[in-house]
């Protein structure tokens, strides 16, 4: 592989936004946060399986309390398309009047933030908000788009910083567009 090209499972892809260009981004948020969450801890929810590396290296640079549980979703489609959602890892406290903050790795049609934001509310949380790596506004057709988020990008398909193409890819420093 070179820093030009790499190919996943026979597939090639290119080079996005660099791990310097992320982790500048995950700074300012977490700055954000720390400011704004000084007085009252949220609960961060990090959505299983691809946004471990961007709540990994938030949290690393948080310096308020927060209280952390996981969810996992997971979409059964095709190839590099989605299908039907199934939560998989329910919360495993209450966030019954606590400020929950969803981590996620990328935002793209909207089904899942609108199905996690429903379900947090179901669950008594005060106020939900979504903070994504990713954000693909041209997709995006939920109710509840991203609170905040790291980078728009093209309706490319995309892995790398914990996104995967069939499990491959994950490990990836920066994110990753495919080249088709």
């Amino acid at each position: 592989m070179n820093a030009d090209r790499i190919d996943l499972l026979g597939r090639p892809f290119v080079p996005l936004i660099s791990e310097a260009e992320i982790l500048g981004r995950l700074a300012v948020y977490a700055a954000e946060l720390n400011g704004r969450y000084a007085d009252e801890p949220p609960v961060l929810v990090p959505v299983l399986s691809g946004a471990f590396r961007v709540f990994a290296e938030l949290a690393r640079l948080l310096t308020v309390p927060y209280a952390v549980d996981f969810v996992k979703l997971s979409s059964y489609g095709k190839g590099t398309e989605g299908g039907s959602l199934l939560l998989q890892l329910p919360l495993s406290q209450s966030v019954e009047g606590r400020q929950v903050i969803v981590v996620e790795d990328i935002v793209d049609t909207g089904r899942t933030s609108d199905y996690l934001h429903a379900y947090l509310r179901d669950r008594g949380a005060a106020r939900v908000e979504l903070y994504s790596l990713l954000f693909k506004p041209d997709r995006f057709a939920g109710q509840h788009p991203p609170t905040a988020y790291g980078f728009a990008i093209p309706p490319a398909f995309v892995v790398g910083f914990g996104l995967d193409y069939a499990e491959a890819g994950r490990w990836l420093r920066g994110i990753y567009a495919l080249a088709e």
